[in-house]
């Protein structure tokens, strides 16, 4: 091989050098001989230049070489014994100073800018994708400053209790699902009964009352071919999950975009950085074992990696959720939440460790990395709109009125009038999470209007 070295003198006071790894450390078999000639662009006596080298491993500094300067203006270098796996040859030549000029001006800067390119691309591109994200995050990602929140004692009635929980978490969920259900159970749409390992929807035909979009899809779907649906805890019902779809997509039509924005396109520019900066730092092939199995590990460690930063913001979601509730806590099912997100973890270590086994350690920290810097502004670039943000102040509005001193309102609105009180707003109460406080209230005031009347 023959090499060509553009600007790859190192400058000095009173000498110059030229200073190149002949063979590279990377590679992943041994070599027999390694030898190398270098000849300087003009003639110099060989008493004027000193020929050094190193070999071994990156960074050793060992001497089984032989170095010679047989001529003037030329050097020739060569091991004295075989290179072993991941061992090179550095050869140095020292040489008077004005045989090559140095680069002046806007090469010198040339010369800096591609030194520091090759360097640092990968820390760099890194970078460039955290400042994109959090740039997009500041221009359209964050939401409209709130109103004043007072307490209201009316949910938004044109907008029905699965609507505002689809306006607040930005999305649908099962809750969403079982709040439609409870709704028009007390609207008299449907009446629902217990059954063996799970329970039965039916029916009912009587009532007038009026149904929000989400609500009518649900119903029409739910009994389109008959008038009861059984609906097992343990086994999944076509039905039902074609119900629950239908719900959805029609929240989806009405709301989403025009009451809150989840931004997905800005996703596919950090999706590309991210690419540029996993490929900036990917090893060298000469330091991978099996380069199939990488590059299939950093595809699902990738992707295994936002999947648990999810999780984790899920159980940190449910933990803060649990502090503010002080009653009926669903226990079991936070504490599932908190297993599961364990387990997952658990699993990211053991991926991201065989990983960087095989590969390397910045490498697979990279990879976590930016899983992480992509499901965080995933989640946080979704914002409400103007219009969002003032039924969202009205959700909270409310919300605020469920939370305030409930128990005295509903005394006061006696026992009828508290019990029909009560059925009108548990959906909202269970879109907001908080059926456990309003149920809880709900029978202290029946408690103490029944003492009230015994006393009497």
């Amino acid at each position: 091989m023959a090499y060509e070295w553009p600007r790859l003198v190192r400058y000095f006071d009173d000498h110059d050098e030229a200073y190149w790894n002949v063979t590279g450390t990377q590679w992943a078999f041994a070599m027999d001989r390694a030898s190398a000639r270098v000849v300087l662009p003009a003639s110099v006596e060989t008493e004027l230049l000193s020929a050094e080298g190193y070999t071994g491993r990156e960074g050793a500094t060992g001497t089984a070489y032989s170095a010679s300067t047989p001529e003037p203006g030329v050097a020739e270098y060569e091991t004295t014994r075989s290179l072993g796996r991941n061992e090179g040859l550095t050869v140095v030549l020292a040489f008077p100073k004005g045989i090559v000029d140095p680069p002046t001006g806007i090469e010198a800067a040339i010369d800096t800018a591609r030194y520091v390119f090759t360097e640092w691309a990968g820390p760099a591109a890194f970078g460039v994708l955290v400042i994109y994200y959090f740039t997009i995050w500041v221009i359209a990602g964050r939401d409209p400053s709130p109103g004043r929140i007072i307490p209201i004692d009316h949910p938004p009635a044109e907008h029905s209790p699965a609507a505002c929980r689809y306006v607040r978490n930005m999305g649908a969920d099962t809750t969403a699902f079982s709040v439609a259900i409870v709704n028009l159970a007390h609207k008299g749409y449907l009446r629902i009964e217990q059954d063996d390992g799970g329970f039965a929807l039916v029916r009912e035909t009587a009532s007038k009352e009026p149904l929000y979009p989400d609500e009518r899809a649900l119903v029409d779907k739910l009994f389109a071919e008959k008038s009861e649906l059984k609906v097992s805890r343990s086994d999944s019902n076509s039905e039902f999950m074609n119900a629950r779809f239908a719900a959805a997509q029609s929240l989806k039509q009405d709301y989403a975009g025009l009451y809150f924005k989840r931004n997905l396109m800005y996703l596919v520019p950090g999706f590309v950085l991210s690419l540029m900066a996993l490929y900036e730092v990917f090893p060298d092939r000469a330091d991978i074992n099996d380069i199939e199995l990488v590059f299939f590990m950093s595809i699902f460690v990738l992707v295994w990696s936002v999947a648990v930063t999810f999780l984790a913001w899920l159980a940190f979601s449910t933990w803060r959720q649990n502090r503010e509730e002080t009653e009926d806590k669903d226990t079991a099912g936070t504490v599932l939440i908190y297993v599961i997100t364990g387990i997952f973890w658990i699993a990211e270590i053991i991926l991201w460790s065989v990983l960087a086994v095989n590969s390397s350690f910045i490498y697979a920290a990279c990879i976590f990395l930016v899983a992480v810097v992509n499901a965080v502004f995933g989640s946080i670039l979704r914002r409400h709109t103007s219009v969002g943000r003032q039924l969202l102040d009205r959700i909270e509005c409310f919300e605020q009125w469920l939370k305030d001193e409930t128990v005295h309102r509903f005394a006061a609105a006696g026992p009828e009038e508290a019990s029909r009180r009560f059925e009108r707003f548990l959906p909202y109460a269970m879109a907001l999470n908080r059926e456990a406080e309003w149920s809880s209230e709900f029978e202290s005031a029946l408690e103490t209007a029944a003492t009230e009347e015994t006393t009497s």
